[in-house]
């Protein structure tokens, strides 16, 4: 939360490396998903977790908590007149963290304000946000074969989970070659192309980073059509629906979730 107040406002992300027991609510925390076997983030988020901070600074007094200190994130705020609302953007980096759960401790920052040797004025009292999850960065290119222009190796990288009760593989991701039809603008003049689907290999560069690859084939030369990559990347996980087929018991299957999507043109 931001209050608002005359001149640009500066919301803090609270941390501290060893915030534990009576910081805990002062303080921005992080975990693991525990549906995934992937990387946890570090124990608690440090300064360098907010590469886009406008300003940090360390050993502030928390404001209803004596000889507490606490280091904090600024980030530069902007009105929002539509909403009326101050809002910000925050990026964190969770590292090779899978789709981590943050919670993220927020003050107003003065910078200017005043300071003694063991206490200072420059935060107000902190506001814990609700949980919500990051999501994992996303590389995807695109290369044309020499040899035959109408065949392209698309690959996607990025970290991922190692397994599930769904079993131990990583996320599918599939790619559909889509075809723009003539005369029509937006995203309903693209069609996917019939038997075009692929599903790309994957091959595990550490141990939580992962490179998908695949060769998608187009129906035609590129100068005679508009097409795209559609990529589809999907979580597998175990789920306790009803089976069409079976109505006295309830068997286990596998269904999956869009967590990636994107399109390449080509």
């Amino acid at each position: 939360m931001v209050n608002q107040a005359p001149g640009p406002a500066i919301p803090a992300m609270v941390a501290a490396p060893a915030a534990t027991g009576r910081l805990d609510k002062y303080t921005t925390r992080w975990g693991a998903d525990p549906l995934w076997m992937a990387d946890a983030p570090q124990a608690a988020p440090t300064l360098d977790a907010f590469p886009r901070a406008s300003v940090k600074e360390t050993d502030l007094s928390v404001p209803g908590l004596p000889g507490a200190k606490v280091a904090v994130a600024g980030h530069q705020v902007h009105y929002d007149r539509d909403r009326q609302l101050w809002c910000c953007d925050i990026e964190m980096d969770p590292g090779t963290a899978y789709f981590p759960f943050v919670q993220l401790a927020l003050a107003r920052f003065q910078p200017n304000s005043l300071k003694t040797r063991d206490r200072d004025c420059k935060l107000s009292g902190v506001v814990l946000a609700d949980f919500a999850q990051l999501l994992p960065d996303r590389t995807a290119t695109a290369v044309f074969d020499q040899a035959d222009k109408r065949k392209v190796t698309v690959s996607v990288a990025g970290a991922a989970y190692r397994g599930s009760k769904a079993g131990k593989r990583p996320p599918l991701v599939e790619v559909t070659v889509q075809s723009k039809r003539p005369g029509v603008e937006g995203e309903l003049a693209w069609l996917p192309v019939k038997d075009a689907t692929v599903e790309l290999e994957h091959r595990w560069l550490s141990d939580a980073n992962v490179l998908w690859t695949g060769t998608i084939t187009l129906p035609q030369d590129r100068d005679a059509a508009e097409f795209r990559a559609l990529i589809r990347e999907y979580e597998l996980y175990q789920s306790d629906r009803p089976s069409p087929t079976v109505t006295t018991a309830v068997i286990p299957q596998i269904d999956r979730r869009l967590v990636y999507a994107d399109v390449l043109k080509l």
